[in-house]
């Protein structure tokens, strides 16, 4: 994916909080996001030989659960894939034909104390990159040691991706409209029905079950893509602790479809008091 320096400018950046690790995004893709772009689902994470460092006689860094390393670049490796695979994809690719055409030797991680073994740079897969990419973020936040291949490669492939998702929390912030009972625009519970049907981009606090946090959310109820900022009534300043797809299967959503999500028992649901009208509307809409 080439994105310009101009463009880059363009991407607003927000502030994003750090949860514990998450490891192996690519094995985590669901089956709608890779079928579309074979080879983005991977279990395997490799290391790239450096002037330096081989990872057959050196020491390297495992890649394990360790730190607050879920952030935005690990959150984009994870979730960016599920509404622009071939994007994804495409960056992979151009990873994978640098280390062709620079004759870099590359090993497949087997494991904590197990040797790596050597594989054929031919046979690096998508998802074998997204791995790394995400075992190289996890070292740069932990202070651990990167060889300056691996660091060239997260730097001038990989962070313009991560722009790219983080901006989606700007456009969603930029579109979204406000359906608590606190918007003087919405009167009554068929004035929000009638909006609803129009699939916009929506605000709301949602209380989320397995805390019992309320935080607020961003939601393109087209394709369902949703973004969550810290507390209630956050004005889109963050931070963020996510942005994801919803449905997994790449299509757009009829609102009935949109706001299944959100029933009650759900695991994140309007909060109640403030957004009764709201409520109400998934009731009518989609019971």
């Amino acid at each position: 994916m080439k994105i310009t320096k101009r463009q880059l400018k363009k991407l607003v950046e927000v502030a994003w909080s750090a949860s514990p690790d998450n490891d192996y995004p690519a094995d985590q893709f669901a089956k709608h996001t890779h079928k579309h772009v074979p080879g983005l689902k991977s279990s395997r994470v490799l290391y790239v030989k450096a002037p330096g460092f081989n990872p057959r006689t050196d020491p390297f860094s495992d890649y394990t659960l360790e730190g607050d390393t879920h952030a935005r670049d690990s959150h984009a490796l994870k979730h960016y894939a599920e509404w622009a695979p071939t994007d994804v994809a495409n960056a992979m690719e151009e990873i994978k034909q640098r280390i062709i055409d620079e004759g870099q030797e590359v090993y497949v991680y087997i494991g904590p104390d197990a040797p790596v073994q050597q594989i054929n740079p031919q046979d690096v897969m998508p998802g074998d990159l997204i791995n790394t990419l995400d075992r190289i973020n996890d070292s740069l936040i932990n202070g651990e040691a990167v060889n300056f291949i691996e660091r060239q490669m997260y730097r001038t492939y990989f962070i313009p991706l991560a722009l790219a998702y983080d901006s989606m929390a700007s456009t969603l912030i930029g579109a979204a409209i406000d359906v608590s009972d606190n918007n003087p625009f919405i009167g009554s519970v068929q004035d929000l029905v009638r909006l609803l049907m129009d699939s916009p981009v929506i605000k709301f606090n949602g209380v989320y079950r397995g805390t019992g946090d309320v935080n607020t959310y961003f939601y393109d109820m087209q394709n369902t893509i949703l973004a969550s900022a810290e507390g209630p009534n956050n004005a889109g300043i963050g931070p963020f602790a996510t942005i994801f797809k919803m449905t997994k299967k790449h299509r757009n959503e009829t609102p009935q479809q949109a706001l299944r999500h959100f029933r009650a028992g759900k695991a994140t649901v309007p909060e109640p008091g403030t957004h009764t009208k709201f409520i109400q509307a998934i009731q009518i809409i989609s019971p």
